[in-house]
């Protein structure tokens, strides 16, 4: 008899199955049946993932949700209909209770099943009529009784279900409550319910599943339970139909503006953003390509979408906070007339229909406009928003945080009762990995000591794989949010996060497919750095430059930017993309451009880093695939670099249609699609054949787009990008102790805060420790060259105690402060640590026992402590300060770092960074020895096995050393050292202006004796 699956769990019931939505569509098609449901737990994050899955295999695709009431009962909603979607969406976002589900329940179907209040009612041998009433009070005709076949319990609800289906004329149905695939998933499944419910894993708890068949049934196999009630399995695939509902997926709905006439407003805006960007005369290009980007904007709706960003860039000038357009919509000149984009379209030679074309449209191709904000302000930016286009509309989109590797391992660790502290020992070194945990351990050098094949580790490490993908919980999307005319309730259900922004279930692809334009507003620390600088600056009586009129020639900046020494200035300061600027010797913005899409993956294809470099400076030839190319790849030597070069060659070769080349273009990017690349591949043969191209040119310039595949920047994001890298390394170059403490105060480097600390001292700062009346709360404060740390450096220290701290002070002694701040035990000793406390002019030892005693004393259920009398010499050991800096602020500040990490190492016995630098073309080739701290290292997969680039610090700088696959298996286990030595071989760059060491061997520095090569020692500068 026929059957549909009315009551599955995917992996978004947030640990609570194994399943990926499209699973269960597939599972259902396997088992013949026509209509298959997803109910996953108080959401319906899966629903479109599952919809689109259900439909492509002809199956009939039934939405609804299992919620969770207060007395922790559950019920099964389907969704009828389109109120009804819009009902379920309304009860998830206002939370389910007995007041919530009657005023929500038009347009579902409830199923009350084994997990129901009925249920719970007669296991507790309670008389069931009265929740069995309210539930038919609510839902009438809608309501059926649920009987599953988990375990003997559940069949004798079933049994007694039965009977009441029967006195009361409430419809029977019956249904497996799926969490995983069949019985050998059950383990897996236990795992993760024992994670939900912070529990060892055969640990009982009132909200795991007890032991039952919870696996994937079919039509036989509820046959066997439930033959002898033939109507209860044919009511699930009449209840199946019943639900007509259907996504209208594509059906795009922009925001409302708030005004009569949006495009008339919109082209009174750029009026004056002409006359205010060219002038009373701008050149007829300006005027055409204009009313070329208005034709399309109009066309396609998109006038509402340009005002709305126009508004949160004007109330962001009112409010002297920077916004910086990124992305494709950063080319577009109605953008850069409105204020939105401050890089001009004409000057970099940037693409309007990457951003949007008509054609894109069609294709339900959404195009956004992505705007950064420095990171401190952008919760007001959000909060303005909200406010000004009112709660009902506006909703931060969700986003899914999924295991990987090493979270997997921590998680199934802590199942199987491993201590924490052993946790985070085991999983330091593990490397950052999908797939096959086990043996990616085993082939990472760092974990050789670890105890891989002793249990429970290696059950851990076996499971962890498995785990991959699998959602591990939600949270708010770094940076999107939605606008919708429409309440926003209505199509997608909302939760609070922890922000308290009302946040969508759907992730951004899922709204997006739901017809919601999304904003991108992300907090980004180069700007707020920018910002700080200026502050630092100010404060110290130095005049405020107009950074948005630097000189682009000026070449104090470039000479920084071409030998490496930007680090700190976001955008260009990794070290690959260091080595990549000194590479190409980049010295104009131009260059700059093209460096920061050349070094993303798509564009670094194939060697196309080294052939730009070499182009660019004259050492190759240039050439092109096909003379149509050289105008479209003029500016980049004849190689690809941007996102719109796909476009431009698909359009300029092979005729393709805009909005067909932008297909290929998102599919080359994303680069995970293969069959769908090669349609698309067919789809530009036959465009280029029809345009006349030979088959041999065809192949030639197909495979310059193939090579290109994988993510990378378009051309206006980049040129973004550069200006703003271009004036950090500005500000940095002339006042690089300001700058580099705002990039301390930002938290937010490439690099650990100890390079930063190190780069400073490097350029003549002096650090002081935090003052608990002198310190800034959050800021690093800049005064005479020294920079005093802030009060929230200081580790384990709340929020609450920062703030009283800041609120209260200035203290008159320990007692005051004590009393005033009411710090916990953890937090009065970080303090005290790290040296917060010294302002009240006693020895620490003293201060620790007078803590103790009001401690004591402020503990009602503890006598109060008798002082003792207290040496005033009892105090740390300049070594054990540094220890507790180390431990509590991160970094030592009353001794040098290497001085700390490497007391007593004879650095005359290496080779210096600047040595190394000076001297560099008499070195090229041979061997050479250096040490340093190891400030970043990153690991990098090869056909010959995994690679390791680690950045070494020492007193006069930095140097960037690679450990090829077999040297990084014989030496990558001493790596984990603070401070390390290798022998390298020196490879010049192509045009001989810098060099990588190509690490032979890793050595402990201690055990060094000699110098290899003569020349400047490595000793520390003078003074230091």
């Amino acid at each position: 008899m026929p059957y549909a699956a009315l009551h599955c769990h995917s992996f978004y019931s947030m640990l609570d199955s194994t399943l990926p939505p499209e699973l269960i569509a597939e599972a259902a098609h396997a088992s013949g049946m026509s209509a298959v449901a997803i109910t996953d737990r108080d959401t319906v994050a899966g629903a479109v993932l599952f919809y689109k899955k259900a439909r492509s295999l002809g199956l009939h695709p039934v939405i609804g949700s299992e919620v969770t009431l207060p007395d922790k009962s559950s019920l099964v909603l389907l969704v009828e209909n389109q109120r009804g979607y819009s009902n379920l969406c309304q009860l998830l976002t206002a939370g389910v209770n007995a007041e919530t589900l009657g005023q929500f329940q038009e347009g579902l179907i409830c199923l009350a099943g084994p997990r129901s209040a009925p249920a719970q009612a007669l296991r507790g041998n309670r008389p069931v009529d009265q929740p069995l009433r309210q539930l038919l009070d609510i839902y009438g005709r809608n309501l059926a009784l649920e009987i599953s076949p988990h375990n003997e319990d559940d069949l004798r609800i079933a049994r007694l279900f039965s009977d009441l289906s029967r006195k009361h004329r409430i419809a029977l149905t019956t249904s497996v409550d799926v969490h995983y695939a069949n019985p050998d998933e059950r383990l897996r499944y236990d795992i993760l319910q024992s994670m939900r419910t912070l529990t060892l894993l055969n640990q009982g708890h009132a909200e795991k599943l007890p032991p039952g068949r919870h696996h994937w049934h079919t039509e036989e196999d509820i046959t066997r339970y439930f033959g002898a009630l033939p109507q209860a399995i044919e009511n699930t695939v009449r209840i199946a139909e019943r639900c007509r509902f259907d996504f209208e997926l594509g059906d795009i709905r922009f925001p409302k503006f708030p005004c009569d006439q949006p495009v008339a407003l919109l082209r009174s805006k750029l009026e004056r953003g002409l006359l205010r960007r060219y002038g009373a005369e701008p050149e007829a290009q300006v005027h055409e390509r204009l009313e070329r980007e208005m034709a399309i904007i109009e066309d396609v709706g998109y006038a509402e979408y340009f005002l709305v960003f126009a508004d949160i860039v004007e109330w962001c000038a009112t409010k002297n906070i920077a916004t910086l357009a990124r992305g494709s919509a950063a080319g577009s000149l109605v953008c850069y007339l409105l204020g939105i984009s401050n890089v001009c379209p004409f000057r970099f030679g940037l693409c309007f229909e990457r951003f949007l074309n008509r054609e894109r449209m069609q294709f339900a191709k959404l195009a956004d406009i992505d705007l950064d904000l420095p990171w401190d302000r952008r919760d007001e930016v959000i909060q303005y928003v909200f406010e000004r286009y009112g709660r009902e509309h506006v909703a931060m989109i969700g986003a899914v945080h999924t295991f990987q590797g090493r979270s997997a391992v921590a998680d199934i660790a802590k199942v199987y009762g491993i201590p924490e502290r052993e946790v985070r020992r085991f999983t330091a070194h593990l490397p950052w990995h999908s797939g096959d945990t086990a043996e990616a351990a085993r082939q990472t050098p760092e974990c050789r000591d670890l105890p891989l094949d002793q249990e429970p580790y290696k059950t851990v490490l076996a499971m962890a794989g498995s785990f991959d993908g699998i959602p591990r919980h939600f949270s708010m999307h770094p940076c999107g949010l939605v606008i919708s005319g429409d309440r926003i309730t209505d199509r997608i259900p909302l939760f609070e996060s922890a922000k308290g922004l009302m946040t969508t279930h759907y992730a951004m692809d899922d709204v997006e497919e739901l017809g919601l334009l999304k904003l991108d507003l992300l907090g980004q620390a180069g700007l707020t750095v920018l910002h700080d600088t200026l502050v630092n600056m100010e404060e110290n009586g130095q005049p405020k430059p107009d950074l948005e009129g630097l000189d682009w020639t000026d070449g104090e900046t470039w000479e920084a930017i071409a030998t490496g020494k930007a680090r700190g200035v976001f955008h260009i300061e990794s070290p690959a993309m260091t080595s990549l600027l000194v590479m190409t010797n980049c010295r104009d913005i131009d260059c700059l451009t093209a460096v920061e899409s050349i070094i993303r993956p798509g564009a670094a294809n194939e060697g196309k880093k080294r052939a730009y470099a070499r182009r660019h400076q004259g050492l190759e030839p240039v050439t092109y695939a096909h003379p149509s190319l050289e105008p479209l790849l003029h500016d980049t030597y004849g190689l690809m670099a941007f996102e719109e070069h796909i476009l431009l060659v698909a359009n300029g070769f092979a005729g393709m249609p805009w909005g067909r080349a932008d297909l290929l273009r998102r599919a080359l990017v994303k680069n995970k699609d293969r069959e769908r690349i090669e349609s698309l591949g067919r789809e530009f043969r036959e465009a280029a054949q029809a345009l006349g191209r030979t088959a041999e040119e065809t192949e030639r310039v197909w495979e310059l787009l193939h090579d290109f595949a994988g993510y990378m920047f378009n051309k206006a994001h980049s040129a973004a990008y550069a200006v703003e890298a271009f004036t950090g390394a500005w500000l940095k170059t002339r006042y690089p102790v300001e700058f580099l403490a705002a990039v301390l105060s930002s938290r937010r480097g490439f690099y650990s805060p100890l390079l930063y600390v190190m780069e400073a001292l490097r350029n003549g700062a002096k650090f002081l420790l935090p003052d608990l009346h002198l310190s800034d709360p959050h800021r690093f404060l800049v005064k005479d060259n020294t920079i005093r740390l802030p009060i929230d450096q200081v580790r384990g220290l709340g929020s609450a105690a920062l703030d009283r701290i800041t609120g209260r002070r200035p203290f008159e002694d320990i007692g005051d402060f004590f009393r005033a701040v009411k710090p916990n035990r953890a937090e009065w000793l970080s303090l005290l640590k790290a040296g917060a406390l010294d302002v009240f002019q006693e020895p620490r030892g003293r201060i620790f026992w007078r803590l103790q005693r009001l401690e004591a004393s402020s503990q009602v259920d503890r006598k109060p402590m008798i002082e003792p009398d207290l040496p005033e010499s009892f105090d740390a050991t300049p070594e054990s300060r540094a220890r507790w800096e180390h431990e509590t602020l991160g970094f030592p500040v009353s001794i040098h770092p290497l001085d700390y990490f490497a007391p007593g190492l004879n650095w005359d016995r290496f080779q210096s960074a600047s040595e190394l630098a000076a001297h560099q073309h008499s070195l090229y080739g041979k061997e050479v020895r250096a040490a340093g701290l190891v400030v970043a290292d990153r690991h990098h997969p090869t056909e010959n096995g995994t690679m390791k680039f680690l950045t070494l610090a020492d007193w006069t700088g930095f140097v960037e050393v690679s450990l090829f696959a077999q040297v990084y298996r014989n030496y990558g286990h001493l790596t984990v050292q603070p401070v390390v030595a290798v022998e390298a071989t020196m490879d010049p760059f192509d045009n001989r202006k810098g060099f990588a060491l190509n690490g032979q061997r890793v050595l402990r520095p201690e055990t060094v004796q000699t110098r290899i090569v003569a020349g400047v020692p490595g000793r520390r500068p003078n003074g230091s």
